[in-house]
């Protein structure tokens, strides 16, 4: 299944990475969802006050009744501006037209710094 990812940067100073990002989601039935080295080729991602989307992203399709409902936000710490303060992470699943499927997305409210020490952040909605 193709899944759409989107991540808020905050608008505080020098919220914004350089460094390689990394989101791990988890279904509430045991699935894992990773998305390693999110990234625009010739694009400079996850700027302060930046909306970045990533479409297309290839993961387990979900089951019947299962739903995304945990989250781990991670970067690397590389690069001269590493420090990161993200707002919010958001997963929308396939669309789909089978009404028993899942189809929201599912947004984790983050409104941390990830840095030096803080390099993951984790959200569990489950």
């Amino acid at each position: 299944c193709q899944y759409t990812v989107t991540i808020k940067t905050g608008c505080v100073d020098h919220a914004g990475t350089d460094a390689n990002v990394n989101a791990v989601f988890f279904t509430s039935q045991g699935q894992t969802l990773m998305f390693r080295n999110l990234d625009h080729k010739n694009y400079n991602d996850f700027e302060r006050c930046h909306t970045d989307v990533f479409g297309g992203l290839s993961a387990p399709c979900l089951g019947e009744y299962d739903h995304i409902c945990k989250m781990e936000l991670s970067h690397d710490n590389w690069g001269g501006e590493a420090p990161w303060f993200v707002e919010w992470v958001e997963i929308a699943p396939p669309e789909t037209d089978e009404p028993y499927k899942f189809s929201q997305p599912t947004q984790f409210v983050v409104r941390a710094w990830l840095e030096y020490d803080s390099l993951r952040y984790k959200v569990n909605y489950c």
